[in-house]
């Protein structure tokens, strides 16, 4: 049992590590939106691309075990949903913290793996794979 535990927590590290990997993707419309919007030219198409960004980012976050994402993201998806009138001053630090939550997941992925690379290394020294023959 314990070892389909192990086996199960490697195998959702690894799926983490792709998530945080491609995490930038997201991260760069966050910034382009931010970008337009202190310059003043936020379109409908860039509030259109920022749901979608936001709503996988909602979904994604739990699913990958990084709720903050999720939590900040759903507030972003609300504020912009279906392109209704929004408070644009408010969307400033909204995506700001979106921004700051990814960037607190990623770090909390780095130490994790950290960790899970000296367990994998320790349990790799105490138990030696067999040599194929």
């Amino acid at each position: 049992m314990q070892n389909d535990m192990d086996k199960f927590a490697a195998a959702m590290h690894v799926l983490r590590r792709t998530y945080i990997q491609y995490l930038w993707q997201r991260e760069d419309i966050l910034l382009d939106t931010l970008a337009k919007l202190d310059a003043g030219e936020l379109s409908q198409e860039h509030v259109e691309v920022l749901e979608a960004a936001a709503h996988k980012l909602v979904g994604t976050g739990r699913t990958y075990q990084f709720p903050n994402i999720s939590e900040a993201a759903i507030v972003v998806e609300d504020m912009v949903r279906d392109g209704k009138d929004f408070e644009k001053s408010a969307l400033h630090p909204a995506l700001l913290n979106l921004l700051n939550s990814c960037a607190q997941a990623r770090e909390q992925f780095e130490a994790e793996d950290e960790k899970f690379g000296e367990a994998s290394t320790t349990a790799d020294e105490a138990e030696p794979a067999e040599q194929p023959e």
